[in-house]
């Protein structure tokens, strides 16, 4: 009797067990809003420990320097503000700290046909993704025949005038040559200083971040929270390895391993929030620089930035001209530019959100671009304004709430740029 009773219980357990493990599958499915297998969760759990021991070890940084696709390697630079450090991805950044597009160099005895393409992160999606297709039609330019099209990406998520600026003189100064040089840019001169130097009293034509990055050796108080997140993301990374060996396949423990990764997740991206806007203590110039006192969304500060970018602009196509190097300049478009694209039910939930940091500065500031660029272009700057370049297009091309297309969209704005090139 006892021995039935034992079995009974032994076998109940085992359902219950069973059950518990069904429904704990169910839920995970319904939270991911498809079927999520156990070696599918296997899979996200290490996924996320590695994201979490890659950023612990401060290999990958957060919102706070939001370089497209969580750039590895952020550091300082003397002249540009900041770069890619070569020594963390040397196969993907150049020696100069720039992303490197992979390409077979043509032979010695072939002659290049040198393009360099400058500006932020759309620009640098470009060198990645259009490149192929701007080279396909630049090849057709009487003085690129015959000739290897080459490729010198000097874009940057994050970079904005006069940063762009800099990067050309940089690289003319080392002696780089171009046969052409293009920038693609504008957004960021908006919509970076407004959301983010502005509110914290750093002068807008700082490098983005800057309070962030210049804190890290001057403010020990910003240390202590860069600690803090790395101390958290090392915490996230060991609970990942919660459910080995036989809990490998178990929902349930999913379930709970998934319960705290957000738990550490939220607290990690709250201190990346406000590590983003922290004030640093007392008014340190090499913080705070030169004093900026207009409202962060005034018309005069977006007047401001417009002439800073104008300028900035008319400074590179100057240096450009006085070198024999053909110049030209594109406003890149945005989604929070009225009717500039339609979209979809899918695009519009991941790409247009009423309540982005970056919708107001679009709306505010892109007027006053479009306008500044029609005074380039009568001064004789080679300048187009692409805003409008999506204005027929209804498949999803934006990817993400900021600023940033797809593969297509590259591509499209790449044969656009060479359309308005070739004339």
């Amino acid at each position: 009797m006892l021995r039935k009773r034992v079995l009974f219980s032994v076998v109940l357990a085992l359902v219950l067990w069973a059950f518990a493990e069904l429904a704990g599958l169910l839920l995970l499915s319904a939270a991911g809003r498809e079927w999520t297998s156990p070696s599918r969760l296997a899979g996200m759990r290490a996924e996320a420990g590695r994201k979490a021991a890659a950023r612990a070890s401060g290999e990958v940084k957060g919102e706070a320097h939001e370089w497209l696709s969580l750039f590895k390697g952020t550091v300082i630079h003397p002249y540009l503000g900041f770069v890619l450090d070569p020594a963390v991805n040397p196969g993907s950044v150049s020696p100069q700290g720039f992303s490197r597009i992979r390409r077979e160099p043509p032979p010695p005895d072939q002659p290049r046909f040198t393009v360099g393409i400058f500006g932020g992160s759309v620009a640098m999606l470009l060198c990645h993704e259009g490149w192929d297709v701007l080279a396909r039609e630049l090849s057709r330019l009487p003085q690129a025949r015959g000739k290897r099209l080459w490729l010198e990406c000097y874009a940057l998520g994050g970079y904005k005038q006069p940063q762009t600026l800099f990067a050309l003189d940089y690289a003319l100064a080392r002696g780089e040559r171009f046969d052409m040089a293009i920038t693609l840019d504008g957004f960021n001169d908006v919509a970076l200083p407004t959301s983010e130097n502005v509110k914290v009293g750093v002068n807008p034509f700082y490098p983005r971040s800057w309070s962030v990055m210049a804190s890290t050796v001057l403010e020990p108080r910003v240390l202590r929270m860069a600690g803090e997140i790395a101390h958290l993301e090392g915490r996230r990374a060991d609970w990942a390895g919660l459910c080995g060996g036989a809990l490998a396949w178990s929902s349930i423990c999913h379930a709970v391993w998934q319960a705290g990764d957000r738990r550490f997740g939220r607290r990690v991206d709250e201190l990346d929030r406000k590590l983003l806007l922290e004030k640093p203590s007392g008014r340190s110039f090499a913080i705070h620089g030169p004093v900026f006192r207009h409202r962060t969304h005034g018309l005069k500060t977006y007047r401001e930035l417009v002439a800073m970018w104008s300028r900035s602009a008319t400074l590179m196509a100057e240096i450009c001209q006085a070198r024999g190097i053909p110049y030209f300049h594109f406003l890149q478009p945005n989604q929070y530019v009225a009717g500039s694209k339609p979209m979809g039910k899918a695009e519009r939930k991941v790409a247009f959100h009423p309540e982005h940091p970056y919708r107001l500065p679009v709306e505010l500031g892109y007027p006053l671009l479009i306008e500044e660029g029609k005074g380039l272009a009568a001064s004789g700057v080679r300048f187009h304004d692409l805003t409008r370049i999506f204005a027929e297009i209804e498949e999803p091309l934006y990817f993400d709430g900021c600023c940033h297309v797809n593969p297509r969209g590259s591509q499209i704005l790449a044969r656009e740029m060479a359309a308005r090139i070739l004339g």
